[in-house]
């Protein structure tokens, strides 16, 4: 399950699967905490990591669970 041996195609698809976590990630860490307080872009740069993390972990998963290609 090594991602360097997965199709470009594959390889895309888990790009754009963490991008789109990623601004999901934005706008919820936008949304959660008022922009004038202390930290405020911290807080949306930990959100934004996490989703990252969490659209990379499903698209990860995704491929795992559709197995040999």
């Amino acid at each position: 399950m090594n991602p360097r041996n997965w199709k470009p195609a594959h390889r895309i698809a888990f790009f754009f699967a963490a991008l789109f976590g990623a601004c999901i990630g934005v706008f919820a860490g936008m949304g959660h905490y008022d922009p004038y307080e202390p930290g405020y872009w911290l807080h949306v740069g930990v959100w934004t990591a996490m989703g990252t993390f969490l659209g990379a972990l499903g698209g990860f998963l995704r491929q795992l669970l559709r197995g040999r290609d």
